[in-house]
């Protein structure tokens, strides 16, 4: 295994052996810090054409500024990298010991999951551009764009997608690897807890809106 494998290149061409190194080579606060960069970027993608998403068609929309806005996805991405990674550490243990016989440890899980995000940070330079240059357009998108803004639209949406698939990837092989099981046994340590998180959110969502109708009713 090759010490000094620098994660942020060599995720791409050698996943499995990346995380084999970073596992072994690196403290997880330092696995931490390489995870965030691509947990930021996934945090200021969550706000791309917010005014469009917003679940009230008819409510005001207010841009928030550009401290803010950083401020905000900085928080969420430490959030993401650090809460969000220990909950899911934690189903992707609890599922491949018990389905599986998995032989992974909870704190390899858990700076895996972290290290999950990373591929993301492909598109932070494009995001970050986007959102300074163009903060009206970054957030309503149905404006007009010129060259440039285009440019960086395309980008932060194609380099966002490729993180996206990447990060599904690296995910299966990092479950693979440390649980010391095959790819289709990782995928589905990973896809049952997806799926029930998917349900109990749609569950909650809709329970929400029955109160508000409720209420407005």
């Amino acid at each position: 295994m090759k010490k000094n494998l620098n994660p942020f290149v060599s995720i791409w061409r050698s996943p499995r052996e990346t995380v084999r190194s970073v596992l072994v080579h690196k403290g997880f606060w330092v696995i931490a810090i390489l995870s965030f960069f691509g947990a930021w970027a996934s945090a200021l993608f969550a706000s791309l054409d917010a005014k469009n998403l917003q679940i009230d068609e008819n409510a005001t929309f207010t841009q928030p500024s550009l401290p803010m806005e950083l401020a905000s996805s900085i928080i969420g991405g430490i959030a993401s990298v650090l809460i969000g990674g220990a909950f899911i550490a934690l189903l992707y243990w609890g599922i491949g010991k018990l389905l599986f016989k998995g032989q992974g440890t909870y704190m390899d899980l858990y700076k895996g999951s972290m290290l999950s995000a990373l591929p993301f940070y492909i598109a932070l330079p494009f995001i970050l551009a986007f959102l300074i240059i163009y903060p009206n357009e970054f957030y309503n998108i149905d404006l007009n764009f010129d060259g440039v803004a285009m440019f960086l639209y395309a980008a932060v949406v194609v380099l966002g997608l490729v993180g996206s698939v990447y990060a599904f990837v690296v995910t299966i092989v990092m479950i693979s690897e440390i649980h010391k099981i095959s790819k289709w046994k990782a995928f589905f340590t990973m896809f049952i807890p997806s799926f029930i998180l998917f349900i109990v959110i749609m569950v909650i969502v809709v329970v929400l809106f029955m109160g508000l109708a409720a209420i407005g009713g």
